[in-house]
Parts: C-alpha cells; sequence; structure tokens
C-alpha cells in the first residue's frame, strides 16, 4: 500500500512554534488560574512534561507519561483536574488560532491530492497533545479527523520524534512498510531525518514554515505546501 504521513504544525497549519507555543500556554495558565495553578509553575511543568512525552520509551502511552510527571509538580489533585484540562482543548484553545498562518485552502488541497494518490494517509503530528487538541487544530485549516486513516495522539501513542521508532509504531499497527511510504513535513530533524533512520525513503520538504536546526542540506524534494499536489501528481 501506498502511504503518505503528514506532519501538521508548520506543514498542514502554518505557524511559527515559538509564537504558538507562547500564546498556547498564555491561554493554558488563564484557563488553570482558578483551579490554583501559579503561571510559572506551570509553565515549567509543562516544558518538562512534554520533555518527559518527548523521550517516551514506548512502555507507556505518552497520555500516562504526562498524567504521572504532572502530578509529581501538583499531586493527586491533577487527576480531578483533568477534565477541565481537556475542555480546554475543545473551548478557550481556540483563541490561539490567531497566531497561526495556516493556508486552509492549499491544506485541503494537499490532502486531497495524497488521498487520490496513496492508498492511505495519516496525520502524523508529534503526539504531545490529546486527541481533542489535533482536531481543533485541524478545524483552523479547514480539516477534519475523518480526512485522514489514521492520527496520532497523546492517547494512541507510546513515542514521539524524532526517535525513529515513533515512525515504526505506525507502521507496525497500519501493516505498511517503510518502502511505500512518503513523508512530507516543515521539520528537517522530527520528518525528515528521523522518518529516513526508521527506513522511510521518500520525503518532501514543506518550506514555508521550514524547521532546520543544523542547516542540514536540502537533498530531498522540496517547496511550499501549495506546489506539493503538482509535484505529486508527477511521481
Amino acid at each position: 500500500m501506498k502511504a503518505v504521513f503528514f506532519d501538521l504544525d508548520g506543514t498542514l497549519l502554518g505557524m511559527d512554534m515559538e509564537t504558538f507555543v507562547m500564546g498556547y500556554l498564555k491561554e493554558l495558565c488563564k484557563m488553570a488560574a482558578p483551579l490554583g495553578y501559579e503561571a510559572k509553575a506551570l509553565n515549567d511543568a509543562m516544558w518538562a512534561c512534554t520533555g518527559a512525552m518527548i523521550k517516551n520509551d514506548g512502555s507507556v502511552t505518552n497520555k500516562e507519561r504526562f498524567w504521572t510527571e504532572f502530578s509529581k509538580f501538583f499531586g493527586e489533585k491533577v487527576y480531578e483536574d483533568m477534565p477541565t484540562f481537556d475542555k480546554f482543548y475543545a473551548n478557550e484553545f481556540h483563541r490561539v488560532k490567531d497566531v497561526c498562518c495556516g493556508d486552509g485552502e492549499a491544506a485541503r488541497a494537499a490532502v486531497a491530492a495524497a488521498r487520490e494518490w496513496a492508498d492511505v494517509v495519516v496525520l502524523s503530528t508529534n503526539p504531545i497533545f490529546p486527541r481533542t487538541a489535533v482536531e481543533s487544530r485541524l478545524s483552523w485549516v479547514g480539516l477534519k479527523a475523518e480526512d485522514f486513516d489514521y492520527i496520532t495522539t497523546y492517547e494512541n501513542s507510546t513515542l514521539c520524534k524524532p526517535n525513529p521508532a515513533y515512525y515504526h509504531e505506525i507502521m507496525g499497527k497500519l501493516n505498511l512498510k517503510a518502502e511505500d511510504i512518503l513523508m512530507v513535513g516543515n521539520d528537517m530533524q522530527e520528518d525528515m531525518l528521523a522518518s529516513q533512520a526508521a527506513g522511510i525513503p521518500k520525503q518532501f520538504y514543506v518550506t514555508d514554515c521550514a524547521i532546520n536546526r543544523d542547516d542540514t542540506p536540502i537533498t530531498m524534494p522540496h517547496g511550499s505546501l501549495r506546489e506539493f499536489p503538482a509535484w505529486l501528481k508527477e511521481q
């Protein structure tokens, strides 16, 4: 089966990652303040717990890893507050849309082209968010969960980018072979090099919001998200 893996943040949803994270944490702190979470302590905890998910070893889901680490900062009360945090991603989180620069037309055209070309289309976003948060971000460019055959979230994943095993986990669940996958992303290290290390030979590097931390030479096909459908039709 041919498959296309799409990254989300910076790929289908254009954004400056630093600006997005700042806006996200600002809204999260506003929501959590009435629950007794001091802003700096919450910020520090979120960074630490995200780091714990990035380093997850596959033994538990990223969700379990996050909340176990989060409870170390604030105690068992976090489990009582979990439903309120979940609601945040369906409500106040949408305010962060204003700091993104997503091109909805380009995103929808890219996914439509992938659906014509491939048997399987996966949203391989780094699974550090709940599914609700992923669906909210998709809606900002007019996409929905049903546009994909599989979506990685912190509920269903035990690994994260840039660990190549993250890609192996998806392949195992969907019975896919690495050589049949095309990875589409904007992050040289997390999307391009990590997928290459997982054995995936085909990439398209989206340059609209490109991230390349060590100036790795761009040797794979690349271009804007708007250019992707025309390129794909030639493959």
